[in-house]
């Protein structure tokens, strides 16, 4: 497995969104019932990226954007507290 990978599939590569979003959507009646804000997986996206922006890890290459913009502009959130998203 790839160790900068957030979501792995069961042969360790990136989880595709199509086969991830069904099981998080499973997920979210329990978080709810836990007392947890609503977020979508992108939120902890962007915590990861951040928290490896901060470790001084190359954000682009582990979120697998071939457009620096793309990752500044979506995914690096530091200093700044956001709402989730909806």
């Amino acid at each position: 497995m790839n160790r900068s990978t957030l979501f792995p599939n069961r042969e360790g590569g990136r989880c595709l969104l199509g086969s991830f979003n069904p099981a998080w959507q499973k997920l979210r009646p329990d978080m709810e019932l836990a007392g947890l804000e609503p977020f979508q997986p992108k939120d902890v996206k962007a915590k990861y990226a951040s928290g490896l922006k901060k470790l001084g890890r190359d954000v682009q290459d582990s979120l697998g954007h071939s457009d620096a913009k793309m990752t500044e502009d979506h995914y690096l959130r530091d200093g700044i507290i956001l709402e989730p998203s909806r």
